[in-house]
């Protein structure tokens, strides 16, 4: 649910690739967050090559700039097909937010599409790590609730037999 609210956010309405474009972060902090030997000894750098987590990581890059390529043409050519070239607030995003300042051009500060695609791939990774976050702490309580229980009735069967 977590992810479908800030998709919403961020995209607007949902994103045909929604699901494909979750996978692929959740691929990327699979790959990022996990052991790789390359990491010990990075003056090695035939080890990146070798553990195959690099060219993996550059492969799911394409696909997902492929897709919010995709979705930011599709947020312009809506842009374009609205009358005085806004969306309604109400439907406002932060991708719609982000092309307005781009499409201003009145400021030092020029906004690219690779840099507006860097900031929306931004956002949803860092809500796709809270998320596992969320899920890995969940099962840790889960799994001390368990121990506990477990320690609890051990120790009740303790006593029970001592009493015998």
């Amino acid at each position: 649910m977590t992810s479908n609210v800030v998709s919403r956010a961020a995209f607007g309405k949902r994103c045909k690739d929604q699901h494909d474009f979750t996978t692929l972060l959740g691929e990327i902090v699979r790959l990022a967050g996990g052991f790789n030997i390359a990491d010990l000894y990075p003056s090695l750098t035939f080890l990146r090559t070798m553990s195959g987590i690099k060219p993996a990581l550059q492969k799911i890059q394409k696909k997902i700039d492929k897709i919010l390529g995709d979705l930011v043409t599709e947020h312009q050519l809506r842009r374009k097909e609205t009358t005085n070239g806004d969306v309604n607030s109400d439907e406002e995003d932060l991708l719609d937010t982000l092309l307005n300042y781009a499409e201003a051009n009145n400021f030092d500060f020029q906004l690219t599409i690779d840099q507006i695609k860097a900031v929306i791939m931004n956002e949803a990774c860092i809500e796709e790590i809270l998320k596992r976050y969320d899920r890995v702490h969940e099962e840790i309580l889960n799994d001390r609730t368990t121990r506990n229980r477990y320690a609890a009735s051990s120790i009740s069967r303790s006593r029970d037999e001592d009493l015998s």
